[in-house]
């Protein structure tokens, strides 16, 4: 139970306050309790600078002179913050001010919009020896530069948020280490979190931020994961793609792409690569019982390479997201996946999201 205190006037806008205050943490499935303070000797005894006032605990929240859309996302992340957000999906967004990490961050922002989703963009600083000769104070130095930057990217994205779409909350987070390693880790000990992350496609060096890292949390996260490619044309998640190999594997990606990520899709299409045996009515069947009001049908492709021969099956059939099943389970299956999903990851057209079976 999160309880709360307004101070202020009776008027519309102090109405209007309550009611935001309600519907965000039941958003969010938190309990509220709102008490109304009044009168103005309260005001006063409580040293309060202006109204309406807002306290939990022992901190008190103004609008310092910002624009109105922009206090009312202020306030609605100060109080969802006082549970780490409730019950809202978590999508996690490595940024590392790169052209890669801003696609990552468009796609993201649209999808939270449908999908009633925190934006959390995350920055994990890895000290490098170089960071020492560049900078006088060292290690410090650089990590309060990088601090500031995020702070400053994450203020800039809200202001835009707030003037287009005050619906979307974000958050930032500034970690220190390996990228990779933190970001499995979070995937593990955030509840309801979806990574979503930029990729530098084929051309260049894949040993970048954007490159063997994304490979490695695609393949070790323990939530989805979603691949945003470069250039991408954002068109949402309707018409979905889902490789298929084995039909309780796929089961369990259906019901993970409704309640791990939300996703609504009004059509989804397995396809079957290589024409091995699959039970395609049965997974139809399946289907219907999660997402009962999609469409669904089953194709199948052939040729001697998965990575071509999927992608221009997505551009004939304007397909807005592949999705993948990486499963853990089993040395062989693990070398098969680590492989489709890498070469997958590094080529992919359009968004991919992989599932695990961790998650």
């Amino acid at each position: 139970m999160i309880d709360v205190t307004i101070y202020g006037k009776p008027s519309y806008t102090f109405e209007y306050y309550k009611s935001l205050l309600k519907e965000t943490a039941n958003s969010a499935n938190l309990q509220i309790n709102v008490t109304e303070i009044l009168d103005t000797p309260s005001f006063l005894e409580n040293d309060l600078k202006k109204i309406p006032a807002f306290r939990i605990e022992d901190e008190v929240l103004y609008n310092e002179g910002n624009n109105l859309s922009l206090f009312i996302n202020e306030l609605k992340h100060w109080l969802l913050s006082k549970e780490s957000f409730g019950s809202m999906r978590k999508f996690i967004v490595p940024v590392d001010f790169s052209d890669a990490s801003n696609q990552a961050v468009e796609y993201a922002m649209h999808l939270a919009k449908e999908k009633n989703a925190i934006l959390n963009l995350v920055h994990i600083y890895r000290p490098v020896a170089a960071d020492l000769s560049m900078y006088q104070s060292g290690i410090d130095e650089v990590e309060e530069i990088k601090r500031n930057r995020l702070d400053q990217y994450t203020k800039n994205l809200s202001s835009d948020l707030a003037f287009n779409d005050s619906s979307i909350i974000c958050n930032s987070e500034f970690y220190t280490g390996y990228p990779a390693e933190k970001l499995i880790e979070l995937s593990k000990e955030i509840e309801g979190a979806v990574i979503i992350m930029g990729s530098k496609g084929s051309g260049g060096s894949m040993k970048n931020y954007f490159g063997s890292v994304s490979t490695k949390v695609a393949s070790d996260a323990y939530c989805p994961v979603i691949i945003v490619p470069p250039q991408v044309k954002i068109n949402g998640t309707g018409r979905v793609a889902m490789l298929v190999r084995d039909f309780l594997d796929d089961c369990n990606s259906l019901k993970k792409m409704k309640d791990d990520i939300g996703f609504q899709p009004s059509q989804i299409r397995f396809v079957n690569h290589g024409f091995h045996a699959y039970p395609e009515e049965e997974i139809i069947d399946y289907a219907k019982r999660i997402f009962p009001s999609c469409q669904f049908r089953n194709d199948r492709i052939d040729g001697n390479d998965i990575i071509k021969d999927v992608n221009k099956y997505c551009e004939e059939n304007e397909i807005d997201i592949l999705a993948m099943y990486k499963s853990h389970q089993g040395i062989l299956e693990k070398l098969f996946h680590v492989s489709v999903t890498k070469r997958m990851k590094m080529n992919t057209k359009i968004p991919l999201v992989i599932l695990h079976d961790k998650a």
